[in-house]
């Protein structure tokens, strides 16, 4: 189910500097949801979802900040065509959350769930201010799917067209259990939450609660 946090809301004035400069992936695991968080510069959009959301940009090239405020769902879901999340159970559908662009030289911090949920939903850059490129932004995107089991691997398909680098932190019930880094191939897949597909039941009790 959408958590109620997950009504948007637009407060252009959160000022941080923390530059972001690569593609970084939080999942976040719960008893009823799986949430996906994206992080990376958005001139690099097409090279790692094949393209760039319909109406990001006007018509003469710049980033639409105004559209961004009235509609933030739809450009994540169409970010999710030709992306995709399964478990040994099979597929499962993703739906898209929120998708947003902060300036690259005044980013939010993105290491936590809580931290991804506000840069995806709080906009940093004025609408009626200078205009932007997409070189000049970072883009910040979420998706969710309910039908994923609690435990378990789950392989995450990216369309990336070259090689990529993706930074991943893994969460399960709020608490970080895996952070690492991974290179996906061409329309490859990573393993998320691996671990959780070669221990023991009760290793993986263990691990979810920290006591091991």
């Amino acid at each position: 189910m959408v958590k109620s946090y997950l009504i948007l809301m637009i407060a252009c004035a959160l000022p941080m500097s923390v530059q972001a400069s690569a593609v970084t992936l939080i999942a976040a695991r719960y008893d009823d949801s799986i949430e996906l968080y994206f992080q990376l510069p958005s001139q690099d959009l097409e090279k790692v979802f094949k393209k760039i959301p319909e109406g990001l940009l006007d018509q003469e090239g710049y980033v639409d900040l105004h559209r961004l405020q009235k509609d933030t769902v739809t450009p994540s879901n169409l970010l999710l065509k030709h992306m995709g999340v399964s478990s040994s159970g099979g597929p499962a559908v993703l739906e898209g959350m929120s998708f947003m662009t902060h300036p690259s030289n005044t980013v939010l911090p993105f290491e936590t769930p809580w931290d991804a949920i506000t840069t995806t939903t709080f906009c940093s850059a004025d609408p009626n201010g200078p205009k932007m490129t997409l070189e000049q932004m970072t883009t910040y995107s979420s998706a969710y799917t309910d039908e994923l089991p609690h435990i378990g691997a789950i392989s995450l398909t990216l369309p990336v067209t070259e090689p990529t680098e993706i930074f991943v932190r893994e969460f399960v019930d709020g608490r970080e259990v895996s952070v690492y880094t991974t290179e996906m191939t061409i329309d490859g897949r990573i393993t998320l939450f691996s671990y959780q597909e070669s221990t023991s039941f009760v290793g993986n009790f263990l691990r979810r609660f920290g006591l091991q």
